[in-house]
């Protein structure tokens, strides 16, 4: 049986690819793994030619939990997910708002909901009955252990995302 993990990453790297492109932005990095390995590609980065395109970025933090033993589900997981978008650290709170949540953070935030619930993967059909918490991270302060620039975030806890059996993902047609 192939583990959520591997359908979860998969999957998110297609919802992130689409709200790209619903938002016509040129970069959105998508990364996932432990906060150790996401150090380690940051720095890679900026060691290469990679370092515009970093942010920002959405990162699938790992280890989640899964709940397993529902029907027709491969299971329920509730994953940390977090927005990451640079900013400048003499900034105040309301010059964060306006030049990087309302801008960049939230429109990702809400188009990425909005893909969750597009993708067959997924048993959501309303962005707004997703179960999750959100928390403003002005200036992350976990920051200083993986990057070497300025960040803002947006966290997205206690995701509750049902997850259709890989099988099971294929719609119907009723032709």
């Amino acid at each position: 049986m192939t583990e959520l993990l591997t359908i979860l990453t998969d999957e998110m790297a297609t919802v992130v690819s689409a709200v790209k492109t619903a938002l016509s932005l040129p970069v959105l990095d998508y990364q996932y793994g432990h906060i150790e390995e996401l150090n380690i590609t940051l720095k890679e980065y900026e060691n290469g030619s990679n370092y515009d395109k970093k942010f920002p970025m959405i990162w699938l933090a790992e280890p989640f939990d899964t709940q397993k033993g529902y029907p027709a589900l491969h299971g329920i997981c509730d994953p940390d997910i977090f927005i990451f978008h640079k900013t400048e650290k003499q900034y105040k709170a309301k010059e964060r708002m306006q030049k990087v949540y309302v801008p960049v953070i939230y429109p990702i935030y809400d188009e990425l909901l909005r893909q969750i619930v597009k993708s067959v993967m997924f048993d959501h059909t309303d962005p707004s009955q997703i179960k999750h918490t959100i928390r403003k991270g002005y200036y992350w302060d976990e920051q200083q252990k993986i990057f070497n620039s300025t960040v803002d975030c947006l966290r997205i806890s206690k995701l509750e995302l049902r997850l259709f059996n890989k099988q099971d993902c294929t719609p119907i047609s009723n032709f």
